[in-house]
Parts: C-alpha cells; structure tokens; sequence
C-alpha cells in the first residue's frame, strides 16, 4: 500500500496503490495529468481489493488445516459417490447428499471438537468465523498472513491470480494482548499504517463495534497518485488524516 485516506468515522476507507506498470495504460484509461499535478478524467485506477476489520482471526495453521479438511473432504465424497455421478451440467442445481456429507465431515473432524460440535448443532448465520466462511463457501485460500503484536491479518485469494482479493485484520484476542489501550496507540518501528490497531479501534468505534468492510483499494497508475492527494487535499481536507498530510506514505518493497 502506498496511501490510505480516512475519510469522517463513518466512511468508508479508501487506499491507492501507486502501480509502475506503464502497461495497463490505454485509450480509456491514460496516464497524462493536466497541469503535471491534477489526474485527467481518464485517470488510470482499477479496483485491487477490500480489506476487512473483524472480531477475530485465527492462526494461520487453523486455516490451513481446515483447508486440508476441505480438500479431503471433496476427495472422500467424490469416492462414496461415484456411482451416482452425472455429467457436470446435468449436476448444476442438484442437491448434494447430506447424510453422507455429514458422516464424510465428522469422520475427518473428529478429533476438532468446534468442528464437529458445528456441525451437530443448528446453523445460525451470526458468529461465524469470516475467513472458514469465504474458505468453505467460495473455495478460496489463505493465500498471505501477517501479525504483528497486536493485529493478526490474512489474504484470502480466489484460485484465479488476478482474481478478488480479501485482507482480513482482526485486533489480537485479550488473552493475546490485554492492553487495549496500549494497543490502539502503538506504533511499531516497521509497521504498515494499514494494520495499525488504532485504525481498527476507530473503526469499531464508528460502527457499534460491529465488524465490516473498512477498505476499499485501489490501484492507479504510476504519477498518478500524487495528483490523487493534491486533489483531495484542496477540495476535501477533512478526508486526509493527520497521518497523511506531508503526503502518501511509501514503503520500500519486500
């Protein structure tokens, strides 16, 4: 990330990446400014990913084992099933076989108590873990972690690399990190502003401490972003935090 504006506490967070990829330019999306600072109307800008603040986050080899489950799972049931496979289209709408899914599932999570404890009971929308969720219901993977000593966060990713992307940040537990006050001023000497607690505080602050999509990300081409911040400096001030006032941060690559 190069910049992430704030807009007041009840908006939406905005991020742009400032991207040197001189290929993506094209007629309808160009790189020309028109006085070397303000972007032209074909700013070149495409969506990159949203990024959200929730109650909790897991290590990153629960999610890992969860994947395996899933995987197994898939193996195992097109193995019981296989005399009563169709052809693909013909299978599109067609309900899958409950009783053997659920035997299939509490055979491999036995030995995870939550799981299979799921699985008995109810389903109730609330409460669920977000990151198992886009796993199990989208297919998608954990694809990218990073922790720092008081926020956890995961890239979930789709199988298609240039498909949706979803960074999920969650402040650590309080068993983890019991000083939440501490938490929400701290600054790590390498941190990114983007996995900072304090954006996270704000956040649940401005929305009944609900979790929920606090980002919007994009990229846009390379020279375009400072005419990006220029123009939001001049017309909407109160939109750029304190933190970005000099203008976007930049980190170096790793």
């Amino acid at each position: 990330f190069n910049s992430e504006g704030k807009g007041d506490s009840n908006a939406i967070v905005s991020t742009i990446v400032d991207r040197e990829d001189e290929t993506y330019t094209t007629e309808t999306h160009n790189q020309t400014m028109n006085d070397g600072n303000e972007p032209s109307d074909g700013l070149d800008i495409r969506f990159s990913h949203v990024h959200l603040y929730v109650d909790r986050v897991c290590d990153l080899s629960a999610y890992k084992e969860f994947e395996d489950s899933l995987n197994l799972f898939q193996e195992n049931y097109d193995e019981m099933t296989a005399g009563e496979r169709i052809d693909e289209d013909e299978q599109r709408g067609i309900s899958l076989d409950v009783d053997v899914g659920r035997q299939i599932w509490q055979s491999i999570t036995e030995h995870n108590m939550d799981d299979n404890k799921s699985v008995a009971e109810e389903f109730a929308s609330h409460g669920r873990d977000i990151v198992k969720q886009l796993i199990a219901g989208f297919g998608f993977r954990v694809t990218g972690c990073h922790v720092t000593s008081h926020t956890s966060t995961v890239v979930v990713t789709s199988k298609d690399a240039n498909g949706i992307q979803i960074v999920v940040s969650a402040m650590k537990s309080d068993d983890e990190n019991s000083d939440v006050e501490e938490a929400n001023a701290a600054v790590e000497d390498n941190d990114y502003h983007h996995f900072a607690p304090s954006n996270i505080a704000r956040f649940y602050h401005a929305h009944s401490n609900r979790q929920g999509i606090a980002v919007l990300a994009f990229e846009v081409g390379h020279q375009c972003l400072e005419g990006i911040f220029l123009r939001y400096s001049e017309h909407h001030p109160e939109l750029v935090p304190k933190e970005f006032k000099n203008g976007p941060v930049e980190y170096g690559d790793e």
